[in-house]
């Protein structure tokens, strides 16, 4: 497989009998970069199947089986290489002004300085549209055409490391919207379903009955992970809502 960047900002790859362009979702991206400061390489190594390309300010990193772009690394350097440093042993570099790093796949920190990853969902609707459904009370069929409700609950379950910041928006552009910080609701699950958490696996409760107020139709959670040199596992978010009218 080879793979290249083109005179259009385009990244193409070829296998020898088809030829894709690998950049469509991206492409927004690599609008304007500096093509000589750009530099792109495969990288495999155990489960990492990747290619990996550098705007010089950035990294987009290419997952091969999973057929994606992960999101974009904020890490600067002038070139990138991929290869065998002792037998069996392939790792990823990159070459700063100063020094070559190299990928360390049991740290979680750039060149030394920590970091604090964020995720962030995109628009949901508060009530899911279940599809037609048979209603005896209503005696015929209906669905949830406006899918407005009360957010009631939020939940993220994780490895028990503790969540710098959890935020919320609703009804607005996640783009240019301002999210307001739920992490002061923080409910002990001895409280929410009378029983404690696990050593390993933690679920964190954050009751959205006062926050936000009044019902809404979309929602957006981020989640703000502590900047620290760790390992940090989310497994699940969940949003309960009561509908309206409901109890």
């Amino acid at each position: 497989m080879m793979a290249w960047l083109d005179s259009a900002n385009q990244i193409w790859a070829t296998d020898g009998g088809s030829l894709n362009e690998l950049s469509t979702s991206i492409r927004q991206d690599l609008t304007g970069i500096t093509q000589s400061a750009c530099s792109l390489s495969f990288h495999t190594a155990g489960r990492f199947h990747w290619l990996v390309f550098s705007t010089g300010t950035k990294l987009f990193v290419y997952d091969i089986d999973l057929d994606q772009w992960m999101p974009p690394w904020s890490f600067s350097c002038q070139y990138l290489f991929s290869g065998e440093t002792s037998p069996g042993n392939y790792v990823l570099q990159a070459a700063i002004p100063t020094k070559a790093l190299q990928m360390n796949t049991t740290k979680f920190n750039d060149n030394g300085a920590p970091y604090g990853p964020t995720g962030q969902t995109n628009l949901m609707s508060v009530v899911p549209d279940f599809g037609r459904r048979f209603s005896y009370i209503a005696s015929g069929i209906y669905s949830e055409p406006t899918r407005t409700g009360v957010p009631w609950t939020f939940q993220v379950s994780n490895n028990g490391q503790a969540l710098s910041d959890v935020l919320v928006l609703t009804d607005d552009d996640p783009t240019k919207g301002t999210y307001q910080t739920i992490a002061g609701n923080l409910q002990d699950t001895a409280v929410t379903y009378n029983r404690s958490n696990g050593q390993f696996l933690k679920q964190l409760v954050y009751p959205l009955s006062q926050t936000p107020a009044g019902s809404s139709r979309w929602i957006s959670f981020k989640i703000k992970l502590a900047t620290a040199d760790q390992v940090d596992n989310l497994y699940e978010i969940i949003l309960a809502y009561k509908p309206l009218g409901g109890r």
